[in-house]
This record gives structure tokens, C-alpha cells and sequence, in this order.
């Protein structure tokens, strides 16, 4: 499976494409990205970071990210946050990255709804105990 791909788009797209469809390959595919490529949006403003969150809870692959300059607090065209997606999804162990690494809590999506909101929602109790924590 090649990710390679030339260019701030392709190689933006290439590691996209890796976060959702093969995460370990995501550090090979980071070589060389700059802030633009791992902030690169797609349709709806979804980033590698929230695709990411959205789909797995690897705080590894999350760290590599947030390494290579992914912003954290980018919110894509429904004003999810990465926060917000893992939260959604109970990735435990992506929510602690995030938070480690600064994620804003407080931020809400078009619904009025913060990512402790949406965990609670769904019944997570782990995350939102994270997300409640000073």
C-alpha cells in the first residue's frame, strides 16, 4: 500500500489517507511533512488529526501528529474538534494525548455541545471523567 504522494495537497491527502486506512504507516508518511501537509483539510474540514480520532485510539500515531505540527484545536466544517471525535468515540487513550498536549475542552460543535457533552451523551464515563478533571 503506497501513501506516497507529491506536492502540499498530495502529500497533505497521502497522510490522511494513512490515518484512516493504515495508522502504523502514519510516522513513514509524516517524513518530511510540514504544518500544512498534516493540517491539510479534506471535504468537511477534516484533517488527519480528526480523521484519526475519529477512527482509532492509537495516543501514538495522535503524539506523531501533534509532533509534526497538527493544530490541535482545529475544528473542521461541523466545529468538531479532534477532542471531540475521540471523546465521541471513547478513545481513552487519544483524549489523554490531547489533553496533555493542550486540547481545549470547552470548545463546541454546531450543536452547542462540548466533547464532554458528547461523551456523556453516549455513555463514556471514562472520557468524560477526563474531560471533567481540572
Amino acid at each position: 500500500m503506497s501513501f506516497r504522494r507529491s506536492g502540499k495537497s498530495g502529500k497533505g491527502e497521502a497522510i490522511a489517507q494513512a490515518c484512516v486506512e493504515a495508522p502504523e504507516l502514519v510516522p513513514d508518511v509524516l517524513g518530511g511533512a510540514t504544518g500544512d501537509h498534516v493540517n491539510y483539510r479534506r471535504t468537511g474540514g477534516l484533517r488527519p488529526l480528526h480523521l484519526l480520532c475519529a477512527t482509532h485510539d492509537l495516543p501514538d500515531i495522535v503524539t506523531a501528529l501533534i509532533d509534526a505540527g497538527a493544530e490541535i484545536d482545529a475544528q473542521n466544517d461541523e466545529l468538531e474538534s479532534a477532542l471531540m471525535l475521540a471523546a465521541r468515540r471513547n478513545a481513552v487513550g487519544s483524549v489523554q494525548v490531547l489533553l496533555a498536549a493542550g486540547a481545549t475542552k470547552g470548545l463546541v460543535d454546531l450543536k452547542g455541545l462540548t466533547a464532554a457533552q458528547q461523551a456523556a451523551e453516549l455513555g463514556h464515563g471514562e472520557v468524560v471523567a477526563l474531560l471533567e478533571a481540572e
